[in-house]
C-alpha cells in the first residue's frame, strides 16, 4: 500500500464515522434568524444532531423542496 491509498482509506473511514454519528431532526423554525435566508413552506429545515456538537449551539441545514438545493445555515444559538 502506498501513501495515497493509505490516505484514501483514512479519509473513507473518517467519512463513514461522521455519517454514522449524524442524525437529522426535522424542525419547523430556526431558533434565530439567518441573514439573507427567509424560511417558508418551500424549505425543509433540519437540526443536525451531531455527537461532536458544541454545547449551546446547533447546526442547521435547509433543503429546497422543489429544487433540492442544500443550504448550510451554520451554528445557531439554542
Amino acid at each position: 500500500m502506498d501513501e495515497a491509498e493509505a490516505r484514501q482509506r483514512a479519509t473513507d473511514a473518517l467519512i463513514t464515522r461522521m455519517i454514522q454519528s449524524l442524525d437529522l431532526e426535522r424542525v419547523e423554525a430556526l431558533p434565530t434568524p439567518v441573514p439573507g435566508f427567509k424560511p417558508d413552506d418551500d424549505w425543509f429545515l433540519f437540526l443536525v444532531n451531531d455527537a461532536r456538537r458544541r454545547a449551546g449551539t446547533a447546526e442547521y441545514v435547509a433543503i429546497h423542496r422543489a429544487e433540492g438545493t442544500v443550504l448550510f445555515l451554520g451554528a445557531r444559538k439554542e
